[in-house]
């Protein structure tokens, strides 16, 4: 049998925010936000978001979309990165003319 030293008694202020702590529960508050949130602007497949607010603080916001997955690890499967410099929209026709400049 293993013999433990003897338990130092513990700070009552400490000792009581423990007790005071069992008998809080911790409440979660879901609140959907307006707005028409699209998981892709071609299909235009409906996203709901909620945010949550809770217990010391917490913030978050809850989503659900579909992820497409890349096998093939094709280079051209993503647009091109932003520049900083031209933050304009690039479509196909950007695509075209920097292929065939």
């Amino acid at each position: 049998m293993v013999a433990y030293p003897p338990r130092s008694p513990m700070d009552p202020v400490v000792a009581d925010a423990l007790r005071r702590q069992r008998d809080v529960k911790p409440k979660l508050e879901f609140e959907r936000l307006p707005g028409s949130y699209v998981s892709d602007h071609s299909s235009m497949s409906p996203v709901t978001v909620t945010r949550v607010t809770g217990h010391l603080g917490l913030k978050a916001l809850l989503y659900k979309t579909p992820v497409h997955m890349d096998f093939d690890g094709d280079p051209e499967a993503y647009a091109a990165p932003v520049s900083v410099t031209n933050l304009r929209r690039r479509d196909a026709s950007d695509e075209f003319e920097e292929c065939h400049q």
